[in-house]
């Protein structure tokens, strides 16, 4: 008889975190177990594989995914309405297959289910040859709740699938360290994957270990080592969150086993303090012209902080303030300052407000510059007329005016003369 459960792993529970009483599980009622071994299947033949939920609270959307060996089975349909806890409201959004997972997207409109246990979604697969398959849940979600959108805390019971008198290889592997923390280097190792048939071999008769990262990550890869050394996200833009981890391990003959486990990457707690803002007014001026300064400050870091604040022109200390205090939660102080500018002559100045603090964990926003320009007070004139300066023109204009007011009175006398004589 073959011991088929030795042949996949599964731990989708995150390291460090306690299991909730609602579990999502494969399984196969023809069977009644969660493990279809059953060497008389022939090639072309149909199972069924159910997805039960027990123990739910009230609950109207499923986005869930199925790892399985796409050699081995063929997926053919999916129903979520017959003898189903959505029953007749129940519909699928999406269906997509993106090797080697399946991914279902339930609803059941209208009212939600009161919650409990039943069968969630219905499965029917085609047997495309004898062999070994994992039947494991990946990256599955739960929401319901009296509004609907709440995400519904869960563990997953994998399956498994064989046909064969051959056993399958079994994957397994650790992350090291458990508690990472956002940029941190992880450790995988899966040294302790076998294949039961040649468990002496090299890598314990493991040809190949395929790595996901996780779906937030979009990264994996594939290679004959047992051990890989991983940030998650990257190391130039690491990530935090959740991240389901998938180890696909095959034997020399291409059997798969598989082992998915919940990753959590929390952000460190930090100090980091930043300028918000920072604006000058007018930014054009001309010498001893008042130029208004405000700065704000803003904490976006996990601990109360406090800190200083410098305002420079140039190298020239303008105004300082020393020992403010800013606690934890995003909240905000305004720092008001006057700058002079009788004392500067014409030309482009930096303004620059700096908050500073015992320990800052990111710098890049603790400083902001801003550029002031003074310019030469230029005396009130008329602009020039025609290229010839508005003063020589209001000289030749008096002249024209003069001579044209002198000119009257000879008009008269000549047009007099110009009348016939009697």
């Amino acid at each position: 008889m073959l011991i088929a459960s030795a042949a996949y792993r599964t731990e989708p529970v995150a390291q460090g975190q306690t299991s909730s009483q609602t579990v999502l599980g494969v399984w196969a009622p023809d069977y009644h177990s969660k493990i279809i071994n059953d060497t008389s299947i022939p090639q072309g033949a149909s199972i069924k594989i159910d997805w039960n939920i027990t123990n739910a609270p009230i609950m109207n959307t499923f986005d869930a995914g199925i790892v399985y060996d796409l050699n081995v089975l063929k997926f053919v349909s999916a129903d979520i309405k017959t003898g189903t806890v959505f029953g007749s409201d129940g519909s699928l959004v999406r269906q997509q297959l993106i090797p080697p997972t399946l991914r279902l997207v339930g609803a059941k409109f209208g009212v939600p289910w009161q919650g409990g246990s039943g069968v969630l979604v219905h499965l029917n697969f085609t047997v495309l040859k004898s062999g070994v398959s994992p039947l494991a849940l990946y990256e599955t979600q739960l929401y319901g709740g009296q509004q609907g959108g709440d995400l519904i805390a869960h563990t997953t019971s994998d399956g498994y699938f064989t046909d064969s008198a051959s056993p399958g290889p079994t994957a397994d592997f650790t992350v090291v360290p458990s508690l990472l923390l956002k940029g941190q280097t992880a450790t995988l190792n899966a040294t302790a994957s076998f294949d039961p048939k040649n468990p002496n071999g090299f890598n314990k008769g493991i040809a190949f270990y395929d790595w996901y990262f996780g779906t937030n990550d979009g990264t994996g890869e594939t290679n004959a080592y047992p051990t890989v050394m991983h940030i998650f996200g990257t190391s130039i833009t690491p990530r935090s969150g959740v991240f389901w981890v998938r180890l696909i391990v095959r034997d020399s003959v291409g059997n798969e086993g598989v082992r998915i486990i919940q990753v959590t990457v929390t952000t460190p707690a930090r100090h980091d303090l930043r300028i918000f803002s920072f604006d000058i007014s007018p930014p054009v001026v001309v010498p001893g012209q008042n130029v208004a300064a405000q700065i704000t400050v803003d904490n976006v870091g996990d601990f109360s902080e406090t800190f200083n604040v410098t305002l420079r022109v140039s190298q020239k200390l303008i105004q300082s303030w020393d020992g403010n205090k800013l606690p934890i939660g995003n909240k905000r102080l305004v720092f008001n300052s006057t700058i002079t500018t009788s004392d500067l002559s014409a030309g482009i100045y930096q303004v620059t407000a700096l908050v500073s603090l015992r320990q800052d964990d990111d710098l890049s926003n603790n400083q902001v510059t801003r550029q002031l320009q003074i310019q030469v007070q230029q005396a009130s004139i008329l602009p020039y007329v025609l290229g010839i300066p508005a003063a020589a023109a209001a000289i030749g204009g008096g002249i024209f005016v003069a001579r044209r007011v002198r000119s009257k009175p000879a008009e008269g006398p000549e047009l007099t003369n110009s009348l016939p004589r009697r």
